[in-house]
């Protein structure tokens, strides 16, 4: 993952209920393996925390080039609750607790 560089270039809110919010970004990447490209037509990543699902992250028609890839769009839909119930929102309070705390810096796949 560290080789891609992922960096948000811009966060921007969307549809928000009492239990989800929908954090739409704008990220570049970088492609390290030159000479390949690849398009991605759907790509859906369940976001988890200690075991508890809290989210999912989206993105569509992806083309993605050797080098510098700016601007792919790529969402955040956050719904602890619909995803895995009060375990979910327990554990979504914790991350957003230890990212804010600086205690958890960095996301791992």
């Amino acid at each position: 993952m560290d080789e891609l560089s992922p960096r948000i270039a811009s966060v921007e809110l969307g549809t928000t209920t009492a239990s989800s919010l929908l954090v739409k970004a704008l990220v570049n990447v970088t492609n390290p393996s030159p000479p390949y490209s690849a398009s991605v037509p759907s790509v859906d990543f369940l976001l988890l925390f200690n075991g508890s699902k809290v989210g999912h992250i989206t993105a569509k028609d992806l083309t993605i080039t050797p080098g510098a890839n700016d601007g792919l769009p790529v969402d955040l839909t956050w719904s602890p609750l619909v995803l895995d119930g009060e375990t979910g929102v327990t554990a979504g309070r914790e991350l957003l607790s230890r990212y804010i705390s600086g205690e958890l810096q960095k996301a791992l796949f």
